[in-house]
């Protein structure tokens, strides 16, 4: 009996090709150009998200939100400097949300 391939076609980790290697398991991949690694890479955040969810909050699904989202900012060019300036700047202007307030209601203003 054949075994079952079971197509994918999603971003994976460094390491997973190596490990199927070591395992024997039979495997395809490519490289991905940089149009569909950024594809790739913006499809992984809301996959991420739902199992950070899922679990109600893990630290190992927090960990890979975080390295996707430190992924797309490697990409765009976005330095650790860059990020944390734009953090400041946005903590500055809005705040954070330390101070735990829940807006109950408000007045709609129309444009």
């Amino acid at each position: 009996m054949e075994p079952k391939i079971i197509h994918y076609n999603k971003l994976v980790r460094d390491k997973v090709i190596a490990k199927l290697e070591r395992l024997k398991i039979y495997h395809t991949f490519h490289i991905a150009n940089n149009l569909e690694f950024e594809e790739k890479l913006f499809s992984k955040i809301p996959e991420e998200i739902a199992e950070f969810l899922e679990s109600k909050g893990a630290i190992e699904e927090y960990i890979d939100i975080k390295h996707v989202l430190e992924a797309w900012a490697d990409h765009r060019g976005w330095t650790a400097e860059y990020i944390e300036q734009k953090s400041k700047e946005k903590l500055d202007k809005e705040g954070g949300l330390k101070d735990r307030i829940i807006l109950d209601d408000c007045e709609e203003k129309s444009p």
